[in-house]
């Protein structure tokens, strides 16, 4: 099921699970070439803005209780 979620509810969520992947997987990316892991990080902020104006127009699934 899906529903529109609040905005500040919606940043909150997204920023939170972006910025825990980051952390998880920026060791990794700092091995990279420089411009690769540029392209990681932008690849991690451009689905962010698209996770969270998605979950404004109701496109994200309720969470789950897992």
């Amino acid at each position: 099921m899906t529903m529109k979620r609040q905005s500040s509810e919606l940043i909150e969520d997204v920023s939170a699970s972006s910025a825990a992947y980051l952390w998880n997987t920026l060791p990794e990316i700092a091995k990279l070439p420089c411009a690769e892991g540029f392209e990681r990080l932008y690849d991690i902020f451009h689905t962010a803005f698209t996770a969270y104006f998605d979950g404004l127009e109701g496109w994200l699934p309720s969470p789950s209780d897992n």
